[in-house]
């Protein structure tokens, strides 16, 4: 019973240490450039954890050449709805700021942890007079390198007690 005891123990430690591996920091996903009819240019970005689904920063504006540099942006802070793939993976975003103006982002397939590029489409309605549009474009991330799966790090720890566990029980039955 006591043999049982400390297998069980140790199964435990090396499920605790393997388990504290760590996951995958956010994935920046860059908006292509996009221009509207008017001439105006949309960029911006967000972080997104396909991991935990969170979304952590975002940053998204329609900038203007003429009187005003930046005619309206949208960041994380006006976050409205986040919506997931059953799979995992990010599928749409809202906005609204406070002007207030909504700014809708449809991705044609889920942001996931792997990156690549994304076909996405922007629906905004702006607080200016005229400043509503649907644009296509695309947004895109480091793709993951395709190397196998890192250890996590206490691997090692786990496997050198296992071996000096080994040692010492044939030490005890000799």
């Amino acid at each position: 019973m006591r043999s049982l005891k400390k297998r069980f123990y140790t199964a435990a430690c090396a499920a605790a240490l393997m388990a504290t591996a760590g996951s995958a920091a956010a994935l920046t996903w860059t908006l292509e450039l996009a221009y509207l009819p008017s001439f105006d240019a949309f960029a911006g970005s967000l972080d997104y954890d396909s991991d935990t689904q969170t979304l952590s920063s975002a940053y998204f504006v329609i900038a203007d050449g003429g009187f005003f540099p930046i005619f309206e942006t949208w960041t994380d802070g006006d976050l409205t709805s986040l919506t997931t793939a059953p799979s995992g993976g990010l599928t749409q975003v809202i906005f609204t700021n406070a002007m207030p103006s909504v700014l809708d982002l449809a991705f044609d397939a889920p942001l996931t942890n792997a990156g690549g590029v994304v076909d996405v489409t922007l629906s905004f309605n702006s607080g200016f007079a005229g400043g509503t549009g649907v644009l296509s474009t695309t947004i895109s991330a480091p793709e993951a390198p395709s190397s196998p799966v890192p250890l996590p790090a206490g691997l090692p720890l786990v496997v050198t007690g296992l071996a000096a566990l080994a040692v010492l029980r044939k030490r005890r039955t000799a």
